[in-house]
């Protein structure tokens, strides 16, 4: 996130500053950027840095040799902009909330999905195209800036937004993101999804419906064969087409024999090459991994 800090900075009440001043040292912790206007950068390092009333002597001087500190060029265009200073009561307030609550991801079942997605997240940290971007979405993943709420099933996922929204003073659509199943049988499937989505649509929540029928269909059968889910008619598996594989039920299929738990441990041994080959029939670039990535980053 980047928080914008306009000219008009300069002209808040005393009780503001003093906001404002905690915010900023919070903020660079959990690895926020700023952006100031030149007016305001200057008021804030000449005066605002020179009294002792909202920082001690060792933070002030932390403070000047930190900042501004604004975005990487390759982040600037992902990641959310937040105006501060031009309203000074919203602003403020929204700031204070933005910094001190953490995002969220919903997903259907976070012990199992969200562990998985953040599986993608680290094997993604180092895409030669993205790589600062995504490095930073991993760092805010690693640290729980951004972490992973069990929506309790897809129906469910609208109430676990509910949950969540209330705690964010409205500011909810800067904090909170969905992904989920399609669980289509083929490519032109009818929409499964018409209800949450409009749920989330009405409270005005991103998301993302996984194009393939489920997160098991993005592993390879090579993951499956490593950590031995597959049975001694798993050769007939090696018929299905890429396609196939992307909408098939893999828990029905002969010779495939797993639980959800088991995306645990299809999780712990995936590599990246064999998320890879599960999207190289797909033709996207970038691919629908690194959106989703590109979508998280939005909460980041």
């Amino acid at each position: 996130m980047i928080f914008v800090i306009s000219d008009n900075i300069r002209f808040l009440a005393e009780e503001n500053y003093r906001a404002f001043a905690r915010n900023v040292s919070v903020a660079l912790e959990r690895h926020h950027f700023f952006s100031f206007d030149y007016n305001a950068f200057i008021w804030f390092e000449k005066e605002f840095l020179n009294t002792d009333k909202y920082y001690g002597e060792i933070e002030r001087e932390e403070l000047r040799s930190i900042l501004p500190k604004e975005p990487p060029t390759s982040l600037m265009s992902f990641l959310t902009r937040i105006n501060v200073g031009d309203d000074p009561d919203h602003d403020i307030g929204r700031m204070t909330t933005l910094i001190d609550k953490f995002s969220f991801v919903i997903v259907e079942n976070n012990l199992y999905d969200g562990s998985t997605i953040k599986k993608w997240i680290k094997l993604y940290r180092n895409e030669r195209n993205y790589k600062t971007l995504n490095q930073y979405v991993h760092r805010q993943v690693s640290c729980n800036l951004i972490d992973f709420s069990n929506g309790g099933g897809k129906d469910n996922i609208a109430n676990d937004a509910e949950y969540h929204l209330h705690s964010y003073n409205g500011f909810h659509n800067y904090k909170l993101f969905s992904i989920f199943d399609s669980d289509k049988s083929n490519a032109n499937d009818i929409d499964h999804n018409v209800y949450v989505k409009q749920q989330l649509n009405d409270r005005s929540i991103d998301w993302h419906e996984l194009e393939k029928r489920e997160l098991e269909n993005y592993f390879p059968l090579a993951s499956f064969q490593k950590c031995r889910l597959t049975d001694s008619n798993g050769s007939k598996l090696r018929t299905l087409s890429d396609v196939e594989w992307d909408f098939c039920d893999l828990y029905t299929l002969e010779g495939l024999h797993f639980e959800k738990k088991d995306l645990l441990i299809l999780s712990d041994n995936l590599t990246k090459e064999e998320l890879k080959s599960r999207l190289e029939h797909c033709v996207n670039d970038p691919d629908e991994l690194q959106k989703i990535i590109f979508k998280i980053a939005k909460i980041a």
